[in-house]
């Protein structure tokens, strides 16, 4: 786990997205969705039970290697401050929330910046600069570099 998302899981806590950007549709219909599914949300608490990741990695790069993986994780913030993603020798990038794949359509998943659409830009560009071949998103199927017009 990178280390920004540390204060969330050792306190079980989910933070409230502070979003620079919300598209026009979300700030009309989110009010309206929580008007008619409020006693089924304020059931779903964001909590979960706080843990100790095994393993925290910094700004750098961690090579996955001595555990045994030709892969690295890289710090990718966007979705979270500790986003991270996994890049594979055989060029698979797994990407978690960066990308998502829906209906045959992969593309950047903008809608999920936490704070900042800056920092989601700049992983962006992170990743357009590796040798991926195939990108296995947090929502959706693979995709190949090319679906995406990298």
């Amino acid at each position: 786990m990178h280390k920004n998302d540390l204060e969330m899981v050792e306190s079980g806590i989910v933070p409230t997205k502070t979003r620079k950007y919300r598209p026009f549709l979300v700030r009309i219909l989110s009010p309206l969705f929580l008007l008619f599914f409020r006693s089924t949300i304020s059931d779903q608490k964001n909590n979960f039970e706080p843990f100790e990741p095994d393993i925290i990695i910094d700004e750098n790069d961690f090579d996955l290697g001595q555990y045994g993986f030709n892969a690295t994780v890289m710090h990718i913030p966007g979705h979270s401050d500790g986003s991270v993603g996994v890049l594979t020798e055989s060029h698979s990038f797994f990407s978690g929330d960066i990308f998502v794949n829906f209906n045959d359509k992969p593309a950047f998943n903008s809608g999920m910046a936490d704070k900042s659409f800056e920092d989601l830009d700049r992983s962006i560009g992170r990743v357009k600069g590796l040798n991926v071949q195939t990108v296995f998103p947090g929502h959706g199927d693979p995709f190949t570099r090319d679906e995406l017009h990298m």
